[in-house]
């Protein structure tokens, strides 16, 4: 009995722990990509028309 309780807290822990470990990764993810989103648009706007890049746009990066 001791055993199979054993075993299926095992299994349910392993189970928590991919679960979780997919949660994080999708968040974490997301917050780089809106990041870098936003890095992207801030720089897109800091091109010129000759396609040089002004500087004192490019700063104001997030």
């Amino acid at each position: 009995m001791l055993a199979i309780a054993a075993l299926s807290t095992g299994i349910a822990l392993l189970f928590a722990g991919v679960t979780i470990g997919h949660v994080l990764e999708r968040f974490v993810t997301r917050g780089l990509d809106e990041r870098l989103d936003a890095q992207v648009a801030v720089l897109a706007r800091a091109v010129r028309p000759d396609g040089s890049l002004d500087q004192t746009r490019a700063i104001d990066l997030p």
